[in-house]
């Protein structure tokens, strides 16, 4: 097909949104918080510079066809972020979204423990993608933990985080662990020290010198007790994997590309620049020159300083504006919610960087979400203004009050 269902449905509830909005509704506007502007200014840069990068691309001969792929992976983010921000209220925003991260991981990680039992010699359970969302759900369990240490967080994080561990080791991928660390590092370094995280910590003070002998001690033979060695020097030395070497030259391709085309790019259209000469894998995967593994080195070699500038925006405003959210909030839960963002811009930006973040579902659906939680929370907090002219409930006609509801405290 040459749309998918999910384009079917963003178009449908487009027209809805812009018909409430012509006729004055007044349905997404109650109890809304408003969007700080320079978030939306940022989505509205990342479209714009992608539209220069484009133009630019198809001017000096790229191919519409190729250039149509990478434009795809890159404008839906905004637009999502866009519509969300449009339509989502504000007061209950991170708990929808919180509830729906951890659902969906729970049955992600179901059905790759599923597919893993029936067929164990696959590579993977489920998809690549998905690692994100195991990542940041884990990461947002570990800072419940933190952030309000209780009997309710407790349970949940043992009910939910053997799954989810289960999951991703059914799924197979190795960059869910880089993921999950880098996110549980960045998180404990803004969270506050509470007893549980002083233990935490000093714990692994204690066990930090162990680490460089367990590493050393199966790094040449990785299998029983010493099998996790396998993935960290997966990750760490290209020579010993397939794969990881594949990447190092195609990376080696893309800074070349990016070296000789510094500030514009080549445009979209082009294909990298391919000065190590790479296995011709087009008849499975045909987009490879055009959409690499790397799509943060990919990203910048096909746009330039220009077009990675604006179209990399987004994320760090919404990082910044995350990091404010956490200093600003009194609620435990608003922290949580934060620090749960952070986590998912952290884990999407390795993504992009590690294998083909960036257009994925996942990676669009988790990171507008975040951008909309993020948004809400800043003018709710009070840390941007709230422009919203929000419907308040209508005021109420004394005369039809009880005298006993009249001696009520508060009216």
């Amino acid at each position: 097909l040459v749309i998918t269902g999910i384009d079917v449905l963003l178009i449908l509830l487009t027209g809805i949104m812009i018909h409430r909005r012509v006729t004055n509704s007044t349905i997404d506007k109650v109890a809304t918080s408003s969007t700080p502007r320079p978030l939306v200014l940022a989505a509205w840069i990342c479209l714009a510079g992608t539209a220069l990068i484009w133009a630019w691309g198809l001017g000096t001969g790229g191919s519409f066809r190729y250039s149509l792929w990478q434009v795809q992976r890159i404008i839906y983010l905004p637009l999502m972020f866009l519509f969300l921000q449009a339509i989502v209220p504000g007061a209950k925003a991170h708990v929808i979204g919180a509830k729906l991260m951890l659902t969906a991981a729970a049955i992600k990680a179901c059905v790759a423990i599923y597919v893993h039992a029936n067929f164990p010699k696959a590579s993977y359970a489920t998809t690549h993608p998905d690692s994100m969302l195991f990542a940041a759900s884990m990461a947002l369990l570990v800072v419940m933990l933190f952030e309000k240490p209780s009997k309710a967080s407790f349970w949940r994080f043992m009910g939910l985080a053997p799954l989810l561990i289960w999951g991703m080791i059914a799924n197979n991928r190795r960059l869910v662990w880089v993921e999950l660390t880098l996110s549980i590092i960045f998180m404990t370094a803004l969270t506050r020290m509470t007893p549980l995280k002083r233990k935490i910590v000093r714990g692994f003070v204690i066990i930090m010198p162990i680490i460089p002998v367990y590493l050393a001690a199966g790094w040449n033979h990785p299998v029983g007790a010493f099998a996790p060695v396998r993935t960290v020097r997966s990750v760490i030395d290209s020579k010993s994997d397939g794969s990881t070497e594949w990447r190092d030259l195609e990376n080696y391709n893309l800074f070349s590309t990016i070296k000789d085309h510094p500030v514009a790019g080549t445009g979209f259209g082009h294909p990298y620049e391919m000065v190590i000469q790479l296995p011709d894998v087009s008849s499975v995967y045909e987009l490879e020159p055009y959409c690499p593994h790397n799509s943060v080195l990919g990203m910048w070699a096909y746009t330039g300083l220009i077009g990675f500038s604006c179209i990399w925006t987004i994320v760090g405003v919404g990082i910044y504006f995350a990091g404010r959210i956490v200093r600003a909030a009194t609620d435990p839960d608003d922290r949580i919610a934060a620090l749960g963002c952070i986590a998912v811009f952290v884990i999407y930006m390795f993504h992009c960087y590690g294998d083909m973040g960036l257009g994925t579902w996942m990676s669009v659906f988790l990171v507008s979400f975040a951008l909309t939680i993020v948004a809400k929370m800043s003018t709710r907090l009070g840390v941007w203004p709230n422009s919203s002219a929000a419907v308040a409930a209508p005021p109420v006609d004394p005369r039809a009050v009880s005298p006993y509801q009249q001696r009520l405290p508060g009216n």
